[in-house]
């Protein structure tokens, strides 16, 4: 099993007075749930027929009909002031 060295955050330092927690345990466990995300999303790319080309026209569509939404709800919410 390979080893990991994690530096954690300043906010995390009390937790490290709490006895009795297995933090390897937790961590292999984010670490796995982590993976299996990952190749999840890699087994449904790979079943996909979209080009990048229509992947990058939808992404443009996409963006345009949110920046137009954001638009009229921004006007909404000012309207007037």
């Amino acid at each position: 099993m390979a080893q990991v060295t994690i530096d954690s955050p300043n906010e995390l330092e009390e937790l490290k007075r709490i006895p009795r927690i297995q933090w390897q345990s937790i961590v292999q466990r984010k670490l796995k749930e982590e993976f299996d995300e990952i190749a999840e999303v890699k087994r449904i790319i790979s079943k996909s027929q979209m080009t990048q080309e229509q992947a990058d026209a939808l992404s443009d569509e996409v963006n345009w009909a949110l920046s137009k939404r954001y638009q009229r709800l921004y006007r909404k919410k000012f309207k007037g002031k």
